[in-house]
């Protein structure tokens, strides 16, 4: 694939986990539980439903050539329910772990230079609800009114953010190193 068709897809996806990330910051600074969470929330859904849309096909654009292809697209089948289930944006372990292990069997279907940017978004998920849970269980913040602390959620979305913008990085330069820049002419 060429970088020229793959650099926007990647962008997008990137500001769109950068705005997720944005929202887990919102909150663990303000722990807001009046009526003004519904326009930020909103946003975060969005954000997420378009980010991690936009990278499950940067994922399935790249792993094209992979060796096995059974394994291949039944990872792109997870990847696709993850997706799915972030219309429950709030629901973090479900649509964290069909992520996860999505990119995993993606990143296992293969051998190219794709590899392992596309296991590393694994992890990012893994890492990212890994955070969430400890802070969790450390009552990190201020406790709302459903018994959950969004502090723990907001740095479990940061942390899953970061690491997803590290990943998209290194997938767009893994990408880069092997396409050419301009199309081959015949």
């Amino acid at each position: 694939m060429s970088k020229n068709t793959l650099r926007p897809l990647i962008s997008v996806a990137a500001f769109s986990w950068f705005v997720v990330g944005g929202y887990g910051l919102w909150q663990v600074i303000t722990e807001d539980s009046s009526d003004n969470w519904e326009i930020a929330y909103s946003i975060f859904a969005i954000a997420l439903l378009l980010g991690s849309l936009l990278t499950v096909v940067a994922v399935w654009r790249v792993s094209r050539p992979g060796e096995r292809t059974l394994v291949r697209s039944i990872g792109v089948a997870v990847c696709a329910l993850g997706v799915l289930s972030t219309v429950v944006a709030w629901a973090l372990p479900l649509w964290m772990t069909l992520l996860a292990v999505g990119y995993a069997l993606i990143a296992l279907s293969g051998s190219q230079s794709w590899r392992r940017p596309v296991a590393f978004l694994a992890v990012a998920q893994l890492l990212g609800m890994m955070t969430m849970f400890i802070g969790l269980a450390a009552e990190l913040g201020q406790r709302d009114e459903y018994g959950d602390y969004p502090a723990a959620f907001g740095i479990g979305l940061i942390v899953t953010a970061a690491a997803t913008l590290m990943s998209l990085y290194q997938l767009d330069r893994s990408v880069s190193a092997s396409a050419p820049s301009t199309p081959i002419r015949a």
